[in-house]
């Protein structure tokens, strides 16, 4: 049984997949959800490089706007079919954020949909994936898209 659910979201449909399946789960066990999107330093100058701070400062309120548009508009989606869910922006490295944020959100269960690359360069799953299945203590819920989606 799961008391809460924390759903890693990148902004596209295939990681937005897992959505049904956590629905079914909040409802069956009353579970609350939290979405979370991880923005990672977007910025990363070299010794003599200059930018536009005030252009930058302008693109990252927007970039946070949108975001943030985003995942509400997804946890009213949960919450209009009866499920508890709110959401979180995390940044910096994504797994150490979803790592924090599991944390602070006490979720007994993290649910992701991934792109699932295969071959020698990747698992059946994809690379954050495989970094919380490393990492984490609590069990990992992940799909994968097949070639056909």
């Amino acid at each position: 049984m799961y008391h809460s659910i924390l759903v890693p979201l990148d902004g596209s449909e295939m990681a937005e997949s897992i959505l049904n399946h956590v629905q079914d789960l909040a409802r069956m066990d009353q579970a609350k959800v939290t979405l979370l999107q991880v923005e990672e330093a977007p910025l990363m100058l070299g010794r003599d490089e200059v930018i536009d701070t005030n252009a930058y400062k302008k693109h990252l309120k927007k970039r946070k706007k949108r975001v943030k548009s985003y995942l509400l508009n997804l946890v009213e989606n949960l919450r209009e079919s009866g499920i508890e869910a709110h959401y979180k922006i995390g940044y910096g490295p994504v797994i150490k954020s979803i790592m924090d944020i599991a944390e602070e959100e006490k979720a007994d269960l993290i649910a992701m949909a991934t792109h699932g690359f295969v071959g020698l360069s990747r698992s059946i799953y994809g690379s954050v994936a495989a970094g919380l299945v490393q990492r984490v203590h609590c069990p990992i819920l992940i799909t994968r898209r097949n070639g056909n989606d």
